[in-house]
This record gives C-alpha cells, sequence and structure tokens, in this order.
C-alpha cells in the first residue's frame, strides 16, 4: 500500500525542469475578476458611435471641398511654368535669329526680309497661349503671323492682362514689346492667370522676359 502511494503521489523532483503543470479551472472569485460585470457592455454606446460617425462626415467633407483648390493651385503652377518657358524660348529664338522655314514666302531669300521672323513673341487668345514670329513687323500677334506653337491654359488670362509680348532682335540683345509698345527699363506686363473660384495668380513680366509671381 506504501509502496503504491509513493509511486502515485505526485513528486515535484520527478516534474520536468521548464513543463507547465496543469492549470485547475478557475475559482467563482477568479471568473468575476476576468468575466465582465453584469450590465457592463463591450464596444462603442450609440451615442459614441454616432459621433465618430458624425466625426467621419465633416472631415470627408472638408477633404471634399479642398481638393479642387488643390487642384486648381497646381493647375496655375503648371500654366505659369508653361508661360515662363514659351517667354524664355521666344526671347532665345530672337536672339539667335531662329526662323522656321514656312516663315520664309517663297524660295528667293534676297526677296525677303530676312529679320521678320526673328521677331518673336507670345501671346494669349482666350485659353491659349501662343508662340508666334512677327511676320509683318507691327510688333503684335495677329492672323497673318506664323504660329510656331500653341498650348492650351487651365486658367485664363483675366481682365488686365498683357494681351502679347514681342522680343524684337537688336544684335547682340533684344528689345522687348508689350502690347506693341517698347517696354522701358522700368516698365511691366502683367499675366493675371483665374484659377478655381476666387483663386489666383498674377505674373508679373519685366524687360527681358524675367517673371516675378505675386
Amino acid at each position: 500500500m506504501k509502496g503504491d502511494a509513493r509511486r502515485t503521489s505526485p513528486n515535484p523532483s520527478f516534474v520536468r525542469r521548464g513543463m507547465r503543470r496543469r492549470s485547475l479551472p478557475l475559482t467563482k472569485g477568479e471568473l468575476e475578476g476576468v468575466m465582465p460585470k453584469r450590465g457592463s457592455t463591450a464596444g462603442f454606446t450609440l451615442i459614441e458611435s454616432v459621433m465618430v460617425i458624425v466625426i467621419i462626415s465633416m472631415m470627408s467633407a472638408l477633404a471634399l471641398q479642398s481638393l479642387p483648390i488643390a487642384r486648381s493651385n497646381q493647375q496655375l503652377i503648371a500654366d505659369t511654368e508653361q508661360i515662363r518657358a514659351l517667354m524664355l524660348d521666344a526671347k532665345e529664338r530672337a536672339l539667335n535669329q531662329v526662323r522656321p522655314s514656312t516663315c520664309l514666302p517663297g524660295d528667293d531669300s534676297a526677296s525677303v526680309d530676312r529679320a521678320a521672323c526673328s521677331d518673336v513673341g507670345i501671346a494669349f487668345s482666350g485659353n491659349k497661349v501662343i508662340e508666334f514670329a512677327d511676320t509683318n513687323l507691327d510688333n503684335l500677334y495677329d492672323a497673318s503671323d506664323y504660329v510656331i506653337v500653341t498650348f492650351d491654359l487651365t486658367s485664363a488670362p483675366g481682365t488686365g492682362s498683357t494681351s502679347s509680348f514681342l522680343f524684337k532682335s537688336e544684335p547682340p540683345s533684344t528689345i522687348m514689346y508689350a502690347n506693341g509698345i517698347i517696354m522701358a527699363p522700368g516698365d511691366t506686363g502683367t499675366i493675371i492667370l483665374n484659377g478655381y473660384g476666387s483663386l489666383s495668380r498674377t505674373l508679373i513680366v519685366r524687360p527681358y522676359g524675367t517673371i516675378d509671381v505675386q
């Protein structure tokens, strides 16, 4: 009997190191400490859920409202860089007297005023910006001038904008015209780009084609 009892009784010395003992059933007091008390609720209440929905709705409305403004601002930046690039290209063409071959009428170069197409500028017509060669030598853009390239703007120039800028070739430099009138060192031209709503951007064009953004 005693031998059998010794063999069946648990002996801590025979328990392997690191082996976990069998978990005993939890008592009533331990269960009360683990399980939520009767009447308590898990998760959000109705008021908390409604508040979360209201906050999410407000944030979504604000995001949707600011999206057109952000997109229009990006378009204004892109239009500004396009105008700046065309202004620089027109100046370089005039300075280097770069002439498109189709700008010179006829095959006999002796009968052609070869300075005509060296006067290059940009003009605005609706939502388009046009780089042109002044073939009729009036320092303005009209239908008879040769169009080098045309780009569509996402924001049309507004009231008060200068409609035409021209670089006249006067080696070794150029003379700049605004609306057909020569620009003195302190003169400026204006390009107003209108975007979404009241969003706008004003470009100040100075002699020699530099552009400041306001």
